[in-house]
């Protein structure tokens, strides 16, 4: 599990050092955009080894997960750079797996059939 990774491609993306100690919102959105990336591209790291890295304790990331989607909804680019910090790390979510799959399988059909 590459969490500095994560750390670097968010902190390159939002301009932002999620590392230093600061409550400014821009550092509270950024380092909430790393635990959300990093949760979703590991959902089954625990919440100490995400914020480990931070020296974050776990229910500080569990506080900035469960509040993500308010930080979202009052910053739209937060959806954006969740994106492109995913598309960074070659992230494919189970959805897409599936409908690419889906596609083949379909294809593999149509082959059969005509």
């Amino acid at each position: 599990m590459d969490t500095k990774r994560i750390i670097e491609i968010v902190e390159e993306i939002t301009q932002t050092n999620i590392v230093k100690e600061s409550r400014v919102r821009e550092v509270v959105e950024a380092r909430a955009l790393y635990y959300k990336a990093t949760k979703t591209v590991y959902p089954n790291i625990t919440l100490e080894k995400i914020g480990e890295p931070l020296n974050k304790k776990h229910c500080s990331v569990r506080h900035l997960l469960l509040n993500y989607d308010m930080y979202e909804k009052h910053n739209p680019k937060l959806n954006k750079q969740l994106k492109q910090v995913l598309y960074s790390l070659d992230y494919k979510s189970k959805e897409s797996i599936i409908d690419e799959n889906k596609d083949e399988v379909i294809e593999k059909l149509k082959l059969k059939l005509f």
